[in-house]
């Protein structure tokens, strides 16, 4: 149903799933009778806020606690510090504002904004490496082509582009990314940092 969430995001997915309109008191005593029976317990983030989430998967969240990754968390592939990801508009990570509040990341999906009103780009995504948003990217599929199209690729800190490791899991989650979009190559335009793009080319997974 939902992972972490405020108990605003529990009463939206109850409006949803029971297509009702809005009621505030009613949504609150729902989420209180999940907490009552178990079925939901509340947790806390760094800054106080309340989250919520099934109680079925509390013991994951205690593995995290300890420092650990839950076995049912854990990725068949690389993992976000061998292959940077990057992460769609709508993903659960960064939307409804999540990217600022855990992240500390700027990030607004500027698909509905009139061009000559779009800071980054169309469709930009936020990269992930390791537990960390470390950039965004503007991409774009030319399917003809089979080729991944990065106009610009922005990194938080221009000093992070001198960690040979990044820029290897970078360039590895562009092929990833592009192989999944059905192409065959990738193709950088401009970067920030600027030599960002040769360090990219030199990894030999994109050009």
């Amino acid at each position: 149903m939902l992972g972490l969430a405020t108990a605003p995001d529990w009463a939206r997915r109850f409006r949803h799933l029971d297509r009702r309109r809005a009621d505030p008191d009613g949504e609150r005593r729902r989420l209180d009778d999940l907490l009552t029976s178990g079925t939901a317990v509340r947790t806390q983030v760094g800054d106080g806020t309340a989250l919520y989430l099934l109680g079925e998967r509390a013991k994951e969240l205690e593995a995290v606690e300890r420092g650990s990754v839950p076995r049912a968390w854990r990725t068949p592939r690389a993992d976000t510090l061998t292959e940077a990801t990057f992460l769609p508009p709508l993903e659960f990570v960064t939307a409804r504002g999540r990217a600022a509040q855990w992240f500390d990341f700027d990030y607004v999906w500027e698909v509905y904004k009139p061009a000559t009103e779009r800071r980054w780009g169309y469709y930009v995504m936020p990269i992930m490496y390791g537990d960390r948003l470390v950039g965004r990217a503007d991409l774009r599929m030319d399917r003809a082509a089979r080729t991944l199209i990065v106009p610009h690729l922005w990194l938080e800190r221009a000093a992070t582009a001198r960690d040979a490791d990044l820029v290897r899991a970078l360039g590895l989650g562009l092929r990833r990314l592009a192989e999944w979009a059905g192409g065959d190559d990738v193709r950088i335009g401009a970067t920030s940092p600027t030599g960002l793009r040769g360090s990219l080319a030199r990894s030999g997974r994109v050009e």
